[in-house]
């Protein structure tokens, strides 16, 4: 129909144009929470040029470590760390971290991403320069300060997490799932209980969940 208009340029398409989030989970919270440097981070609120949230936690990432490393009170084995893995700290090290951090990752779910970026790069599928057990201690102490990073610049996101959490920790107790129902009248339930149950099919495993089952505490407020 363009081609036929006999001015393409100008006609005017009904087809809907796909466009990547930034980081979209933290641009849900940064909404929420009304957190307007969180919201220039992840493209939110207006700016010269658009912003990467990934780029930002790294920098972050590599000032903190060279605080550790300055810091005459860090603990030595630790810096020796920090000065081994300083200048190894990239976008793509942090990115998963950074990315799963709103769903709920955990220390050693983030210690465990960035363990493979580093064995990737460095191990000995990459230049080899770090050992296994180098690139194991290197991993826990990059996760510990992304999180942290993540925390400090990300501050609405992070509290509005630590209050969803406890409000599920309280659900939970009461032997319920967490539920909620959207603006749009959807209602959803986090199915996880102790009763679970797995089919084994040719082409993968299924898991089944016992609606009436033990709730399983952890699981419904780690994921919230």
């Amino acid at each position: 129909e363009a081609e036929g208009s006999g001015d393409p340029a100008s006609f005017l398409s009904n087809l809907a144009v796909h466009q990547d989030g930034s980081c979209n989970g933290l641009q849900h919270y940064a909404a929420l929470g009304l957190d307007h440097f969180g919201g220039e981070q992840v493209n939110l609120v207006p700016g010269e040029k658009p912003s990467d949230p990934y780029t930002t936690v790294c920098r972050q990432v590599v000032e903190n470590i060279k605080k550790d490393i300055a810091d005459p009170d860090f603990d030595e084995h630790k810096r020796e760390i920090a000065q081994l893995v300083v200048d190894k700290v990239d976008r793509k090290v942090v990115k998963q971290t950074v990315m799963t951090t709103v769903y709920g990752v955990t220390y050693i779910g983030a210690r465990d991403q960035i363990a493979n970026r580093l064995r990737e790069k460095y191990g000995e599928g990459g230049s080899d320069e770090l050992t296994a057990r180098e690139i194991r201690e290197a991993s826990g102490y990059i996760a510990s300060v992304t999180l942290k990073s993540v925390g400090d610049i990300f501050k609405g996101a992070k509290t509005i997490m630590q209050w969803l959490t406890a409000a599920a920790q309280q659900v939970a107790k009461t032997g319920r799932p967490v539920r909620w129902e959207t603006p749009l009248g959807l209602r959803v339930v986090q199915p996880y209980t102790k009763d679970m149950s797995c089919v084994k099919t040719v082409v993968q495993g299924v898991a089944l969940n016992n609606e009436r089952g033990r709730i399983h505490r952890q699981r419904q407020h780690r994921v919230s």
